[in-house]
């Protein structure tokens, strides 16, 4: 009787052990479960921010390529109005001069 209360009380505790192990690892998987689903949700998220970067920097790129041609675009206009203010200058000193001859003209004719 001794050795047979013995054997059932090993049993108990062996059942008692083998329950928290079951419940452990019951938690491991549920937390194993929890961190797959967190990593898959991570990664969802890190893709989604890549794609939204890809799309941003093409964005980006696309206009700084729009000012550098806005500001090829500005240069060339200055030139030309620099060039239009050179000939404007040239006319009105040629009239200027023009009719200062006429004007002498005028004086010595009268």
């Amino acid at each position: 009787a001794g050795a047979q209360g013995w054997l059932e009380e090993k049993l108990s505790e062996t059942v008692v052990v083998c329950e928290a192990l079951q419940q452990q690892i019951s938690d491991e998987e549920h937390a194993c479960r929890s961190a797959t689903e967190q990593h898959a949700c991570i990664e969802t998220l890190r893709c989604a921010l890549q794609e939204r970067l890809n799309e941003t920097t093409a964005s980006h790129e696309e206009l700084q390529y729009q000012v550098s041609q806005e500001q090829c675009a500005c240069r060339h206009a200055v030139a030309e109005s620099n060039e239009l203010r050179e000939h404007l200058l040239q006319m009105t000193t040629r009239w200027d001069r023009e009719r200062a001859e006429l004007s002498e003209q005028q004086a010595c004719a009268g």
